[in-house]
């Protein structure tokens, strides 16, 4: 889709440090491989939600989900067509997306 995904912070800076947002993903929605430098924690708050670690399974999750990612771990994130997906991030750090083409 051309609408981009978008973020709102409710507590701390995502730009600079840890901090606690809403990540709205248009149905749809497909983040090839990827990483992100800080360690976070993730809910689920609506939509369907497929993640895919490098090497790993495919997971499709619903309302209510809890994952992790540590380490910057590979992994490629969908938002099932249909609904858009909400999501309820705990971030230790700043907050990015580092393309996996990029990343050494």
């Amino acid at each position: 889709p051309d609408t981009p995904a978008k973020m709102a912070t409710v507590k701390g800076d995502a730009a600079k440090g840890p901090h606690a947002s809403f990540i709205k993903l248009p149905a749809g929605f497909s983040a090839p491989l990827h990483s992100h430098s800080a360690d976070h924690d993730v809910v689920l708050v609506a939509g369907t939600l497929t993640m895919t670690p490098e090497g790993g399974t495919a997971k499709k999750l619903g309302p209510g989900s809890w994952f992790e990612f540590t380490g910057k771990k590979k992994h490629v994130t969908t938002c099932d067509a249909g609904a858009d997906c909400v999501l309820f991030i705990a971030a230790k750090a700043a907050w990015d997306l580092v393309p996996a083409a990029a990343a050494k």
